[in-house]
């Protein structure tokens, strides 16, 4: 599902148009990837730009967060 909203928000423009504000981050199918994920969002969050996690609640991510 966060794939075809991503498909969408690329082809109405609307992707690019955040990315110029904020990077943007997306949890990850692969359990492995995701502490990568949350390191790099962590990065992000704390410079003056800031920074975006799209993720399934209570999916993955969840579990980085009740650490």
């Amino acid at each position: 599902m966060m794939e075809k909203c991503m498909t969408m928000w690329v082809e109405a423009g609307m992707w690019s148009k955040i990315i110029e504000k904020k990077p943007i981050f997306m949890e990850t199918r692969k359990k492995e990837e995701m502490a990568l994920v949350i390191e790099q969002y962590y990065e992000a969050v704390e410079s003056a730009k800031g920074g975006i996690l799209l993720a399934v609640f209570r999916g993955k991510v969840n579990h980085y967060f009740l650490l």
